[in-house]
Formats: C-alpha cells, structure tokens, sequence
C-alpha cells in the first residue's frame, strides 16, 4: 500500500492483475484493515486507471469490512461522478 500511495505509474495489464487478485482474495481478507487500505489507497491513487474496473472494485468494496469501507465507496462514488 506504501508503494500505490507514491502513485507510481502502472501499466493497465498491472491494474488488472491487481484488481482480479483483489477480488480472488477478498472471502479471506474482507475483514482485514490491511487489505481494506490497499483497496482504498488503489481507488485513490489510481482512480483514472480504475475507470475500467469500476463496477469490480464497487463490488468488491461493497463487500469489505470495516472502517475503511464506507470511505473507499465514497471515493468511488466521487470517481464514477467525475467527467472521463
């Protein structure tokens, strides 16, 4: 998560690597606070490049649990909002 908040630059294939390996893992990490901030700090830092991830990493947040949660589907609810 340190990494993703420096905003590096990611390729798209990355962006879906992590966003499928999110979503392969949740069941037995939705309830990590560790996993929940990796989640939000990629919809933060990478939003642009979440655009075509967006319903996935909507389900996905939907899911978590915890305080992060309501957070990182306000920060998506904002991303979908903003023009393209």
């Amino acid at each position: 998560q340190v990494v993703l908040a420096r905003k590096p630059a990611l390729e798209p294939a990355s962006v879906s690597a992590l966003v499928l390996q999110a979503d392969a893992n949740l069941d037995g990490l939705r309830a990590s606070p560790k996993f929940a901030n990796l989640v939000f700090t990629l919809v933060k830092s990478h939003g642009a490049a979440l655009r075509p991830h967006l319903p996935a990493m909507r389900r996905l947040s939907e899911r978590l649990v915890g305080l992060l949660r309501k957070t990182t589907l306000a920060a998506l609810t904002k991303l979908e909002a903003a023009p393209s």
